[in-house]
């Protein structure tokens, strides 16, 4: 329908594009174009960024629910922090560490390291505390509980929140990239915006939700491996 409006201008393709145009500006995009070198700028930098987030922010999230003076102390500034505009401090980043990767970095960072504390931390307060009590009760130590309750217990909740934080990451990264930037997606978000070029504005959405996709996949994947320690450790 979006093809054959398109086509016989009941719509103007100039604002909506339509199907094969988009698949025209795709290959032309990959083949001539920058496509390639956009898509390894954003892709680098988002993989640092993420990989930093997961990095600290889940470990941070488990120590700060496993000690409840801890959590009491920085839950309400996590909170506080995760409910705020973050995003609308991007610009200051980039003022911060300039216009190279180290402030796309940043903004994944910013973005992507509070939904990993938020659910490692949730994860490790939900842990069953009827086991817990079971194996204190047999002289586990800490190191045995975490090991072997409190870690596979949480995997589904620090999964679900990896998840999050590749979407966010991916957001920051593209926002990044649209606010200062001469390379990657977000840019050439912004240069067909300018430019009304909709189907390469289209293209750059399609490749930035693939690639989200994939990640998600991969991650579902690693999950389920997860999966079958925590049954045989729970």
């Amino acid at each position: 329908a979006w093809q054959v409006l398109a086509v016989n201008h009941v719509v103007d393709p100039l604002f909506v594009s339509y199907p094969t145009q988009i698949a025209s500006q795709m290959v032309t995009y990959f083949q001539t174009g920058t496509g390639w070198a956009d898509l390894r700028a954003g892709g680098e930098e988002f993989v640092i960024g993420f990989a930093l987030s997961v990095v600290v922010g889940i470990p941070a999230g488990i120590v700060i629910g496993w000690y409840k003076w801890l959590d009491a102390l920085l839950d309400p500034l996590i909170g506080f922090l995760y409910n705020a505009p973050r995003i609308a401090l991007a610009p200051l980043l980039v003022i911060w560490f300039g216009l190279g990767p180290a402030s796309k970095i940043a903004i994944v960072i910013l973005t992507a390291i509070l939904p990993l504390m938020i659910s490692a931390r949730s994860a490790v307060v939900g842990a069953d505390q009827s086991l817990i009590s079971m194996a204190r009760s047999y002289g586990a130590r800490d190191r045995v509980l975490m090991a072997s309750i409190v870690l596979p217990g949480a995997v589904p909740a620090i999964s679900a929140g990896m998840r999050i934080a590749i979407g966010q990451g991916l957001l920051g990264v593209v926002l990044a990239e649209f606010i200062a930037s001469s390379v990657g997606l977000g840019n050439a978000i912004n240069q067909a915006a300018a430019s009304l070029n909709t189907a390469r504005l289209f293209d750059a959405v399609i490749i930035i939700a693939v690639a989200g996709g994939v990640l998600t996949a991969i991650f579902r994947r690693i999950e389920r491996h997860f999966d079958r320690w925590r049954t045989t450790q729970v």
